[in-house]
């Protein structure tokens, strides 16, 4: 039985067994040109103006759509429907299927081919059974193959033969006409985004054009309107085809053209400023196609210097001084792959700069192994360039050096290569290179309690002019620093004014969005409340920084800002007397540190208030043997002249501290 329509009485009518087509087709006519309700009647992927039997209208509600491949003779209300862009189909079903995972939305845009009537079937389909997308794809493979509410008819299947031998045929013909063109089909076929009219541009020049022209007249790539932008798609199956005959061709041919897309990347990034690739509207063009196209070199082996080069410039776009919206897991990947090639034909020079970028990989800090065999590699880079006099490049090795030790909290070998770095300091004339820098040397200081010296930094920053082009990250943190230090001038209300703006900015820039810049301001704003005695205010404060740390971060105390809130809201807790609070949030800081330590130095100012807070409280417990444990930790770890080390001993009694102190080790 075949129903068409919501009326009873119209159903009754229409009970349909094992009847010729055409006999239906003129009940069904005679059935809807009598009739005075409201239909529609839709004839589906009509191949032939035969197949189109119309039946007499009569009244306003009564429609009839025809879709077809092919545009006949049906008039003028003809609309033409193209397929959706890869970027239009995964908008599509995002909205339709929110809580599903990119990676799945993807694949079903691709296995419905971007047609919009077969991603609105199959969405319909999945959302009437509650089952997911995951839930879809198990169904159709349990199915023997037959992709569900997709089945090809043999009339499809020979069109589906017909096409790949009309295409293959196409491309033998772009190449024989047009090498140029051709070349450049396989480079878009290597990128994996929709891409913009004005990236081809800034990619390949003014000579693109008359190649897309050529390239749409055959119709192996096409161009539409979106967001005010001309977006060039390559339809999947000729994307597919079009890499298959690539593929084919000998090793020589692909690698020139590999090698020619990386160098117009390298050619696009010199001549803009980072600042320029980092928007919203442009990252998946920019910095996605880069990676992609990256990923293609890695596999192939295919590394020179330009490789390298592209990668420099990928990890630094992937930098969270820099990006809104890091992506650690695509930074780690890229950084696990290229730290296990063989570099040996790659130049000291190059080869030191790669190793400038691989530091933000937390990659590089998983085990001690991989992270002394990497200082190890840095320092006899460091010597080969001290050697070639290269000051410029010296300046960048010696950077990377000092955040290096910074990040391992060896402040005082953190400060000799920031010392170094600043002999050669007029070499450099990268914006970036030169905040990141002043950046770290801002950190030591404030790590060193150094407050004139970072106060001075910070505005060296504004002395050489280069906080107009930097992104608006770097400038939250320079503002943060800025803040750390006037809380330690003791400036509690110009503190407060200028967090509060900073956090305004800050909501506003991520659109209220969990990041790692928001926590570590409101971590600042924590401290703010906490100088100013206001406890309660703080502690409150402090929970909030940590859950948008815990959101942005993904796990709660992974992090060094993390830490020290845990350490914030232990001494919060110890000023409230909750003795047994304040424990627990030690020991939650505690545990991070430990386990950052590794072996390694650990110098962090908060580290040695919170050993100090540990002895003092156990102190006041009465708890002799743990206030000793942790005291000789603090002088082992700070030495005896350090100032949080001369407070301790200030503020626990004299014949304590001689006892505790062990003059065999302090």
């Amino acid at each position: 039985m075949i129903q068409i329509s919501n009326s009873k009485l119209f159903g009754k009518q229409l009970y349909i067994n094992n009847i010729s087509p055409n006999v239906v087709a003129d009940f069904t006519n005679s059935l809807l040109s009598d009739s005075h309700c409201k239909w529609l009647l839709i004839f589906d992927n009509v191949t032939d103006n035969k197949d189109i039997k119309l039946p007499n209208i009569r009244i306003a509600g009564q429609h009839i759509i025809v879709t077809t491949r092919e545009k006949r003779y049906l008039g003028d209300n003809v609309l033409t429907l193209r397929p959706f862009t890869n970027q239009e189909s995964e908008i599509f079903l995002s909205k339709v299927h929110p809580k599903e995972k990119k990676e799945n939305i993807i694949k079903l845009s691709k296995v419905l081919r971007n047609y919009p009537l077969a991603l609105a079937q199959v969405s319909k389909e999945i959302l009437m059974y509650n089952g997911g997308i995951d839930s879809y794809f198990e169904k159709r493979n349990n199915n023997s193959g037959i992709e569900l509410s997709m089945v090809n008819s043999d009339i499809t299947q020979n069109y589906n033969y017909n096409y790949h031998e009309v295409l293959n045929m196409t491309l033998q013909d772009i190449e024989r006409k047009d090498k140029e063109a051709a070349k450049i089909l396989y480079m878009l076929a290597l990128l994996p985004t929709d891409l913009t009219k004005e990236f081809l541009m800034d990619l390949f020049g003014s000579m693109i054009e008359e190649k897309l022209i050529t390239l749409g007249r055959y119709g192996v790539i096409q161009a539409m309107e979106h967001n005010n932008a001309q977006i060039f798609n390559i339809h999947d199956v000729i994307r597919d085809e079009t890499l298959n005959k690539f593929n084919s061709k000998d090793e020589l041919y692909k690698k020139d053209v590999i090698l020619y897309l990386i160098k117009n990347f390298n050619n696009l990034y010199s001549d803009k400023d980072f600042q320029y690739f980092i928007q919203p509207n442009l990252s998946n063009n920019y910095i996605t196609t880069l990676y992609k196209i990256i990923d293609i070199c890695l596999e192939k082996d295919i590394i020179s210097e330009e490789t390298i080069h592209a990668i420099n410039i990928a990890l630094r776009l992937n930098s969270r001084s820099v990006c809104k919206y890091v992506n650690p897991d695509l930074h780690r990947q890229l950084s696990s792959k290229i730290y296990h090639k063989n570099l040996e034909n790659i130049s000291p020079i190059k080869r030191s700069l790669l190793y400038t970028s691989l530091l933000y990989s937390e990659f590089i800090f998983e085990s001690e192994e991989r992270f002394l065999e990497y200082k190890k590699e840095c320092l006899r880079l460091l010597n080969l360039i001290e050697k070639s006099k290269n000051y410029k490049d010296l300046f960048s090795i010696h950077t990377c050096l000092s955040y290096l030790y910074l990040f391992i909290g060896d402040f005082q070998e953190a400060k000799k290569y920031v010392d170094k770095a600043q002999e050669n300091i007029n070499y450099s004339n990268d914006s970036y290179n030169l905040y990141e820098h002043l950046y770290i040397k801002a950190w030591v200081s404030y790590e060193l309690r150094e407050i004139d010296s970072g106060m001075r930094t910070l505005a060296e920053i504004e002395e050489l002019s280069i906080s107009k082009s930097l992104s608006q990250i770097a400038k939250l943190f320079i503002k943060d620093f800025k803040i750390k230090f006037l809380l330690l001038k003791g400036k509690k209300e110009e503190a407060k004014k200028e967090i509060e703006e900073a956090l305004k900015i800050a909501n506003s820039y991520y659109n209220n969005t969990p990041s790692s810049t928001i926590g570590e301001l409101e971590y600042t704003k924590t401290m703010v409340y906490f100088e100013s005695g206001q406890y309660d205010l703080a502690e409150k404060q402090g929970r909030r920084a940590l859950n948008i740390l815990t959101k942005a971060f993904g796990g709660d105390v992974v992090d060094l800002t993390q830490a020290h809130i845990y350490i914030m809201l232990g001494k919060i807790h110890e000023e409230k007397g909750n003795r047994s609070a304040a424990l627990e949030k030690y020991k939650k800081a505690l545990n991070f540190y430990d386990k950052k330590s590794d072996g390694k130095s650990n110098n962090f100012y908060e580290y040695g208030e919170l050993l100090s807070n540990l002895s003092t409280f156990y102190y006041k417990q009465k708890n002799y043997i743990e206030s000793k444990f942790y005291f000789q930790k603090l002088a082992q770890t700070f030495g005896l002249e350090h100032k949080i080390v001369a407070k301790l001993i200030k503020t626990l009694p004299h014949e304590y501290i001689y006892r505790i102190s062990d003059k065999n080790k302090a």
